[in-house]
């Protein structure tokens, strides 16, 4: 576990941590950084600030309470184009740890990953990002408390954040299933209702196509002759 002040803002590859890694990083750079990977899991929240960053070809713009997942070996950086003071909390996590992590949260890794198929954003409208910060600020700070629980109260806190993410992820997915249903064509209806009556008088079939739309409506009058008479009352008259 390693917590503290990054000194610089640029690429990161290796976790020098068994379990996790966070920051609190603050500074102005403007300097471009490329496209990288790396083999652990990286959340990345803005505090203040406005930027885009780059994930797997995607484009997303943060702000404040923005909340960024990237999971393994995806490729990403930030793009920033003017020069402002970016206040952030970085946390990187290692796969193991969070397969631990996962005895106490279900399907953590499957909603993880999920996002690379939903949005690695996860906006202040669907995550409570007070409470977020909240937490990720009480995980920096234990890093001076040496009482006892620490190591517990570190895992507590990395699970309630987690969790938090993991719902938002689900509400996401269920806005993301509500909407492909309501872009599926959906049914025209029952087919046509054809009837057809005779006047014995006039000799004339009227037949008429109904349709559930009360304006697609029409009536083909034609006259018939004894043959058509006598198999129209084989079926039926009125």
């Amino acid at each position: 576990m390693q917590i503290g002040h990054s000194p610089e803002y640029g690429e990161k590859r290796t976790l020098n941590a068994l379990d996790y890694e966070i920051y609190h990083m603050n500074d102005s750079s403007s300097s471009k950084i490329r496209l990288h990977s790396h083999d652990f899991y990286e959340v990345f929240f803005l505090i203040s600030g406005v930027m885009d960053y780059i994930v797997e070809g995607s484009r997303y713009t943060l702000e404040p309470g923005s909340l960024l997942l990237i999971p393994p070996n995806e490729l990403h950086r930030p793009e920033i184009s003017t020069v402002c003071s970016f206040d952030r909390i970085v946390l990187w996590l290692s796969p193991s740890y969070l397969s631990l992590l996962s005895q106490d949260i279900p399907e953590l890794f499957t909603e993880l990953l999920s996002c690379s198929q939903l949005s690695h954003h996860l906006s202040p409208r669907v995550i409570p990002s007070s409470v977020i910060e909240s937490t990720l600020r009480t995980l920096l700070h234990e890093h001076h408390n040496q009482e006892e629980g620490h190591v517990l109260m570190r895992r507590l806190l990395i699970s309630q954040f987690l969790l938090l993410v993991k719902r938002a992820l689900s509400v996401i997915r269920r806005e993301h299933t509500t909407s492909v249903c309501d872009a599926a064509p959906q049914p025209a209806g029952p087919p046509p209702t054809t009837t057809a009556s005779y006047s014995p008088k006039t000799g004339v079939v009227r037949f008429s196509l109904i349709t559930i739309t009360p304006s697609y409506f029409f009536i083909l009058s034609q006259p018939i002759d004894n043959s058509n008479k006598r198999n129209y009352n084989k079926y039926g008259q009125n």
